[in-house]
């Protein structure tokens, strides 16, 4: 982010309340809510009863990757028991039913729009839930924006099975699609759908009334609850819940679905708009040492996806070589990791030889 409306803008919307605040007076649609507290759990709750806002959903006035946050709130035992070890006087907002997007605006502009689907797997018919897991978390290694997320079979995604009428050691049916987690998102375990072709323009409208409402900053993630981002907000149910001004870009260059969109790119132009991309050239790569895992392939595809390389490998116990075509620094960084790392391949020498442009 820039010095310039950036960090202002950080500030702003790390309290989530005040940034509804402001939202609702630019007439944008935000969940109706209030500040919750153990201390007064009893008033509390009798207040959300008598504003309708139950079911609903707790979490902290500030924080990032659904962390602390509780869905389906409906009694006062669950109301207790999602406001352990959250900080003082967090959130409880109105439950607005619908699919999960992110849409990144640049400046004023919508560039990139996201589904973001909770933990899941899908059934084949012939495997159970954990072994239907392990499965999805090897391709999820394989992405750089979710190697870092495993779904993971914990209490919660327990919870989560046993309300659905399952348990880890289910053999769903054949297609059947079963949920491990109510929050969606990346961070635990979530799936990303590219949708940014999808979005309907009033939508893109909202977004932008949104990025004008915080005094445009250079990038906004908004993310929004609705039925079906692809149809009028006319005639849905939905809400901006949350305004994130130092977005994670990482699920729009590497969606688990859909199209990559390279944000990175734009938001570059949008700071540098004179510069232009620095030509590829073809690079080959011959480093010696020793192979110190069998996952040097999906170690090297994952670099290689992140420095925007095309790469091709052939390796032995004593060497491995490297077709790369891209940009000088990403040759060049591709070589430094190369280098650096110790848990994959040890190094000794290596040699690195350009192609005649």
């Amino acid at each position: 982010m820039s010095t310039e409306t950036g960090v202002a803008t950080h500030k702003l919307t790390r309290d989530k309340e005040s940034t509804k605040d402001l939202l609702s007076r630019f007439g944008v649609s935000v969940p109706k809510g209030i500040r919750v507290n153990p201390s007064t759990l009893d008033n509390d709750f009798d207040r959300l009863s008598r504003e309708n806002l139950l079911p609903g959903v707790v979490k902290p006035n500030s924080g990032s990757h659904g962390s602390g946050v509780s869905l389906n709130i409906k009694d006062k035992n669950d109301l207790k028991n999602a406001l352990v070890g959250l900080p003082r006087n967090p959130l409880f907002e109105q439950q607005i039913r619908g699919q999960d997007y992110r849409v990144v605006t640049i400046g004023s502009q919508p560039v990139a729009a996201t589904l973001r689907e909770p933990a899941n797997v899908v059934g084949d018919g012939l495997s159970n839930i954990l072994q239907l897991v392990e499965e999805k978390n090897k391709l999820r290694r394989l992405n750089p924006s979710s190697a870092r997320y495993p779904i993971l079979v914990d209490e919660r995604s327990t919870a989560v099975l046993r309300r659905q009428g399952h348990d880890p050691l289910t053999v769903p049916a054949e297609g059947q699609r079963i949920k491990l987690r109510d929050v969606a998102n990346l961070g635990a375990g979530g799936d990303s759908v590219d949708v940014t072709t999808s979005i309907h323009p009033e939508f893109r409208m909202v977004c932008t009334r949104v990025a004008e409402a915080l005094g445009l900053p250079e990038i906004l993630g908004i993310d929004i609850i609705a039925e079906d981002i692809s149809h009028s907000p006319q005639c849905q149910q939905w809400a901006v819940i949350e305004v994130n001004a130092n977005p994670d870009i990482n699920l729009q260059h590497w969606p688990t679905k859909g199209t990559a969109r390279d944000v990175a790119g734009l938001l570059a132009a949008h700071h540098f708009p004179d510069s232009t991309l620095a030509p590829k050239r073809h690079a080959h790569i011959k480093a010696h040492g020793r192979v110190m895992k069998r996952d040097l392939t999906n170690w090297l595809n994952r670099c290689s996806a992140e420095l925007a390389l095309e790469t091709h490998a052939k390796k032995s116990n004593a060497f491995i070589e490297i077709d790369a075509i891209g940009t000088n620094a990403s040759i060049q960084a591709l070589l430094f990791k190369l280098m650096r790392t110790r848990s994959v391949f040890s190094m000794t020498n290596a040699s690195l030889h350009y192609q005649c442009d």
